[in-house]
């Protein structure tokens, strides 16, 4: 009965609560090389992610991708590199 108890409950939470969150702020510097089709995505979104199909998707992490364009328009907008 405590199992049912604990599936019921996790049901209950909020997908947000269950989500991973970085420990640091340090983004790979691989990520941050060259504009990806997902960053250009993002970009053309203004990083709106309630807009973007693989925040839908559910994954279990939270999205780092809005701080990725970030330091990818350091380096100028997908259409300048």
């Amino acid at each position: 009965m405590s199992v049912e108890k604990t599936i019921t409950s996790y049901f209950k939470e909020s997908i947000e609560d269950k989500k991973f969150s970085p420990k640091n702020e340090k983004l790979s510097s691989s990520i941050i090389k060259s504009w990806t089709p997902q960053a250009i995505s993002c970009y053309k979104l203004n990083c709106d992610c309630t807009k973007c199909e693989i925040s839908q998707l559910g994954f279990s992490f939270v999205c780092q991708m809005k701080n990725v364009v970030e330091e990818l328009l350091k380096k100028g907008s997908p259409n300048e590199v």
